[in-house]
């Protein structure tokens, strides 16, 4: 038998697959290449032309032999179809598994997401909620520095820092105890 595709790896006959995929006469013969080579991926691929196959309307041009010869209708043994129904419905059962978890997530965080707390005060001046009383005036003189309004120009610029001035002096009056 001539086996036209016998030195090509499963990557190409994918890529014949896909693009031969209207042409029944080619998807026949990388069918018939499929079904003698081994593996799992092997035979999903074999599957899938298959199910092409059975799609497509035969061709004319081919005879009624050379159709039985290569038909994928049939081909596999009953052993091997029920080896893929089992693993199809495990393969199945741990979709619906990932899904039913990811709608628990969402669900976790619609229900929390709008009623999360807001961040601490520690947090908003970008400290650590360890952090000693010498670190958290240092961060203060340094917010002070940067935000002062007095050190912007343009007036947008200098509301903005002011307003930022005033959230964080208040922040580190209160982590000051002040």
């Amino acid at each position: 038998m001539h086996r036209p595709y016998l030195n090509a790896s499963l990557y190409q006959l994918e890529a014949l697959f896909e693009t031969f995929k209207d042409d029944r006469r080619q998807l026949l013969h990388l069918f018939a290449e499929l079904k003698r080579r081994p593996g799992p991926d092997a035979r999903d691929l074999a599957a899938r032309i298959a199910r092409r196959i059975n799609y497509l309307a035969p061709d004319a041009a081919d005879t009624p032999d050379a159709a039985r010869a290569h038909a994928p209708v049939g081909a596999a043994t009953e052993a091997e179809l029920q080896a893929r129904i089992r693993a199809l419905q495990a393969e199945l059962t741990r979709v619906q598994d990932a899904e039913e978890a990811l709608r628990r997530q969402l669900a976790g965080f619609r229900r929390h997401g709008a009623a999360e707390a807001p961040p601490s005060d520690h947090a908003r001046v970008h400290l650590a909620e360890s952090a000693p009383d010498w670190l958290i005036a240092a961060a203060r003189t340094a917010f002070r520095k940067q935000y002062h309004p007095d050190r912007h120009q343009d007036e947008a610029t200098r509301r903005r820092a002011h307003q930022a001035f005033v959230e964080a002096d208040a922040i580190f009056a209160k982590l000051l105890g002040k």
